[in-house]
């Protein structure tokens, strides 16, 4: 029983490699979601169903979108000084 699982992915020393690869790609998905969210969201915000109480002009909905690529380098900026700081581990 124990040669089926000598070269999975279940290991004790791969296991947790495999957990970090997965940790550290929930900031990929986290990305796409926010990028993807802003296309189909756009209209709704201008249709007459809008769930805000205010007119949105097309001045603010670029700022709306533009904000998801300066959050983005920000963060980037960011975690950068926190690796360096206070170490890899824990901001994982």
């Amino acid at each position: 029983m124990t040669k089926i699982f000598q070269n999975s992915l279940l290991q004790r020393k791969t296991r947790y490699q495999l957990l970090a690869t997965v940790i550290v790609n929930i900031i990929t998905f986290g990305h796409g979601f926010g990028v993807g969210w802003l296309s189909p969201t756009l209209g709704y915000i201008q249709s007459t169903d809008s769930p805000l109480d205010l007119a949105v002009n097309i001045d603010e909905i670029s700022w709306l979108g533009s904000m998801i690529g300066i959050g983005g380098m920000a963060g980037n900026l960011i975690i950068g000084l926190l690796l360096d700081r206070i170490g890899r581990k824990f901001c994982i």
